[in-house]
């Protein structure tokens, strides 16, 4: 994308913050665990098309997704908080930005390793593939029986 079209770039992912925070609100009071792995599965797919479609502005509108990742996990996290909602939102958003640190140290390495701007999309849906499989999991967790009820 040309230096001439970064405002409207900037512009772009402003409307995928706000279209993805309003999207994840509405998933989270419909379907929660379903949408957070369709969420995320679709932020992991679309970061990896982004790598060979990078060039197309109309690419970047798939990141919705993304964004609508974060109202569903608060809303998955505070459901399973109870009480103790007002702490387990604040350690949430506290792991976004440790995701967010981790994310750019990642990207950093990679870069320092010769991968180039272009591969660095493939390493985030390489994060947005973990998180799914780690959501997976704890969601398949929550949902077993514990030895008490069996």
């Amino acid at each position: 994308m040309p230096p001439a079209q970064d405002s409207q770039a900037l512009l772009l992912c402003g409307l995928g913050i706000a279209a993805g925070g309003w999207l994840g609100g509405r998933l989270a009071d419909w379907r929660l665990a379903p949408s957070l792995a369709g969420s995320l599965s679709t932020a992991g797919l679309s970061l990896a098309l982004f790598h060979h479609f990078a060039a197309q502005q109309s690419a970047a509108l798939a990141l919705v997704a993304a964004f609508a990742v974060c109202m569903l996990l608060q809303a998955w996290i505070i459901r399973l908080a109870g009480s103790a909602a007002s702490r387990a939102s604040t350690l949430n958003i506290g792991a976004f930005n440790l995701g967010n640190a981790l994310g750019a140290w990642a990207g950093g390495l990679a870069l320092e390793h010769g991968w180039g701007l272009s591969n660095l999309s493939l390493l985030a849906a390489a994060f947005a593939l973990t998180a799914l499989l780690a959501a997976s999991a704890l969601s398949v967790a929550q949902t077993a029986p514990s030895p008490a009820q069996t």
